[in-house]
């Protein structure tokens, strides 16, 4: 629980803020979004939130990594959830980022664990990870 509850704070704190005049400032590497590169992610439920794109996010979902100075915060979002994603000064929507990653090289497979041991499912929600193993 203390868990869960301390994943949605930084969840929440990764919503409200963001750079000055509230615009994302994306990361430009190339013609199409690649993992790491800076979103502004719109979702249906109204909310809107600014984060890295991880190489997890594949077909079923797309993964926001939201770096934190003690770790990560991982937000698996499902694709019918995502009304738009503004990416190099673009808006697109779910199905054309889906398509650019769709051209990701393969990347090698990355499991991650919760605290206390056990796999992590994209059904849990947001998940913290901590740099300090």
């Amino acid at each position: 629980m203390v868990f869960t509850a301390l994943a949605t704070q930084l969840l929440a704190l990764s919503v409200t803020v963001g750079t000055p005049g509230g615009q994302p400032q994306p990361e430009v590497t190339g013609s199409v979004p690649e993992p790491g590169d800076v979103v502004r992610i719109d979702l249906a439920s109204g909310r809107r939130l600014v984060a890295a794109l991880d190489r997890r996010t594949d077909g079923q979902r797309l993964w926001a990594r939201i770096d934190l100075p003690s770790g990560f915060l991982l937000r698996p979002i499902r694709w019918n959830r995502v009304v738009r994603v503004q990416w190099d000064g673009r808006a697109m929507g779910p199905e054309e980022l889906r398509e650019a990653i769709s051209r990701w090289p393969p990347a090698a497979a990355v499991e991650v664990t919760r605290p206390g041991g056990g796999g992590h499912r994209a059904e849990d929600g947001p998940l913290y990870v901590s740099h300090a193993h």
